[in-house]
């Protein structure tokens, strides 16, 4: 577990650094207001907040004395074999829905802004709302194919947690999706096996990537204010 830690913190410190350039580049920015900066630091605290429990759950293993002062975490109540298991797979749902929610929000904001009455006004299928946006932006073929294919694979992988890790296709089809060169296959009706945090990590750098290359677009940066109406700074 020691590596997937490790890796959490090397996303946790780039999204929050990405956020620090944000405001490097842009002196004149709302950094408690603006989404463009507050999307990095919220990711970061959703990378922080597993990094977390992934420590918990290690430090546990490393000393399963520390069970006898905590009899809740026992398995005497209920006989569960797989106490710290069930956890981490909750950190991990958790993890992709919270990750995931915070781009969509972000991207959905940025179309609203360069198409007010595109995707009706912002609220269509997330996929219907990145590939408008990314025409609006006039991304290269390339860029906007690599773009799909992590964005896609966010979303299968979105919905199967929503299955509880299993996947299920409104066509009752099996669908692979192919990234980095692997081959990553949702079989309908069947629980998707391959979510591992080295996985995870991979998307998640991608979805850095992408949120850097739309910021940085003339269109997005010549916007002087884009208020995050999900800020939790914003006074009342």
């Amino acid at each position: 577990m020691a590596s997937e830690i490790e890796n959490l913190d090397l996303i946790r410190n780039s999204m929050f650094d990405s956020g620090k350039e944000v405001i490097k580049n842009n002196p004149s920015i709302d950094n408690r207001r603006d989404i463009r900066v507050l999307t990095f630091f919220k990711m970061s605290e959703v990378v922080t907040t597993a990094r977390l429990g992934l420590v918990f759950i290690q430090t546990f293993k490393k000393n399963p004395e520390l069970l006898k002062d905590n009899p809740a975490l026992q398995n005497s109540f209920d006989q569960h074999p797989m106490r710290f298991e069930e956890f981490e797979r909750f950190i991990k749902a958790t993890y992709i829905q919270n990750i995931f929610i915070i781009l969509e929000a972000s991207l959905r904001n940025f179309l609203r802004e360069l198409s007010p009455h595109s995707c009706s006004k912002g609220t269509s299928s997330f996929k219907n709302i990145y590939e408008k946006l990314f025409k609006e932006l006039q991304l290269n073929n390339p860029l906007r194919e690599k773009f799909f294919t992590v964005l896609d694979f966010w979303r299968e992988i979105r919905n199967s947690v929503h299955n509880n890790f299993v996947y299920f296709s409104s066509k009752e089809e099996s669908i692979t999706i192919s990234y980095k060169g692997l081959p990553f296959l949702f079989e309908n009706g069947k629980p998707v096996s391959f979510l591992k945090w080295e996985l995870l990590y991979l998307l998640t750098c991608d979805l850095e990537e992408i949120f850097i290359e739309i910021i940085n677009q003339e269109a997005i940066k010549k916007i002087h204010l884009m208020i995050d109406p999900a800020n939790i700074y914003t006074a009342s």
